[in-house]
């Protein structure tokens, strides 16, 4: 797993509220209107600001772009259904249950402390490694693709 969410937040189940919103998203005109604003360029381009490479990172700001704007795919309702934790799947049961060898590589530099991320998996499956890929945050796999490759290497060799 590159850079996993936290276990408490991807646990949480659809509230009320999440059904109005979902509800709302996903009319035609609102649910449009709110996903071309939140999937503009601009907003792309903030999602890899903090990137240590956000000088290179153009070529992906357009392929995120493109793909959510891609011949009129109603890419509202995925993201309605993420945004609204409908997407959310409780795996905390299953990591204690699981005997497969699971690996965890995280960015340095990650909005979420990492150590923090590692121990709620570790607390679950005493077996899962955890890495940690130094000068990368959110896309460790892109901002230093080496490193990662390593790793990877590192843990398929096992």
């Amino acid at each position: 797993m590159i850079n996993p969410g936290d276990l408490r937040l991807i646990s949480m189940n659809p509230t009320k509220r999440d059904h109005t919103l979902k509800y709302l998203l996903e009319l035609p005109f609102i649910g449009t209107t709110l996903f071309n604003l939140i999937h503009c360029r601009l907003n792309f381009n903030n999602l890899f600001y903090n990137t240590r490479r956000s000088d290179a990172m153009s070529y992906y700001v357009e392929q995120f772009y493109q793909n959510a704007h891609f011949d009129n795919s109603n890419a509202r309702y995925p993201f309605a259904s993420y945004i609204c934790n409908f997407l959310n799947v409780d795996i905390r049961d299953t990591l204690k249950e699981s005997n497969i060898s699971l690996y965890v590589i995280s960015g340095e530099n990650r909005e979420i402390d990492y150590n923090l991320i590692h121990k709620q998996y570790v607390d679950y499956n005493q077996s899962i490694e955890c890495s940690v890929v130094k000068k990368a945050s959110d896309f460790p796999h892109l901002e230093n693709p080496f490193s990662t490759y390593d790793y990877i290497q590192l843990y398929l060799q096992d």
